[in-house]
């Protein structure tokens, strides 16, 4: 049947015989799954899929097979052959977010301070999430004491990572007084809900730090996501 036939027998709801087509996706919601698939030069809308993981990755201009029974239809999956740079389609999303702070305070340990906090966003189809994150701190000691800093990442709520480093009174002839931090964090979030919460944080050990201009922190996350069902 070409684009010039008759299109109704594809929609006919009294047409009992099972029917295999080849459509092509006009538009794909990867977070949902809305769609609009072009069958013969007509058009069908939210299009039921098989649940696998290369779902997620149709896009417009993608060719699809279908099957349908009178007015339904299910989308099969992705047509492609050999050396096809369809064939190996991605059935994963990503996501990443990053943040820069500075001018902020500094309790001493046993709290940690804050100091910066990015949110990823979770697809509505994922439950597992690979989640990495990088922070750096440079931190000035605003005191007249030698003290140390610990600078830490949390992912979800968990710590992880922490990265300490001594820091000479202020005004030390020898600059000590900066210094810099650098902590990694890596972690399988199971269930992750809507959003992922990342944050950087430092404390002191000996003495709280006030408001410094001098401190800055910069942080980056990267979440991996996937559907396990």
């Amino acid at each position: 049947m070409g684009v010039t036939d008759n299109l109704a027998p594809l929609f006919d709801p009294e047409n009992p015989n099972v029917r295999f087509r080849q459509g092509t996706v006009v538009a794909w919601d990867s977070e949902t799954g809305a769609n609009t698939i072009d069958l013969a030069g007509g058009e069908l809308t939210n299009v039921k899929v098989l649940t696998t993981g290369e779902a997620i990755a149709l896009k417009a201009g993608h060719v699809v097979s279908l099957i349908g029974q009178g007015s339904t239809w299910w989308i099969l999956g992705r047509i492609a052959g050999f050396g096809d740079p369809d064939f190996a389609g991605s059935s994963v999303s990503f996501a990443t977010n990053f943040n820069n702070t500075s001018n902020f305070a500094i309790a001493k340990s046993p709290t940690f301070s804050t100091v910066a906090t990015v949110v990823l966003s979770v697809p509505t189809w994922a439950d597992e999430a690979l989640v990495t994150v990088q922070a750096a701190f440079s931190l000035h000691n605003p005191t007249g004491t030698a003290d140390w800093a610990n600078g830490r990442c949390a992912i979800g709520g968990t710590a992880f990572a922490q990265s300490i480093s001594g820091f000479a009174a202020n005004g030390n002839v020898s600059n000590g007084d900066y210094d810099n931090l650098t902590c990694l964090a890596a972690q399988i979030v199971s269930s992750p809900g809507s959003s992922i919460t990342v944050t950087a944080q430092v404390a002191t050990f000996s003495n709280a730090w006030g408001a410094d201009a001098n401190n800055f922190c910069s942080l980056a996350a990267t979440a991996v996501y996937r559907s396990t069902v």
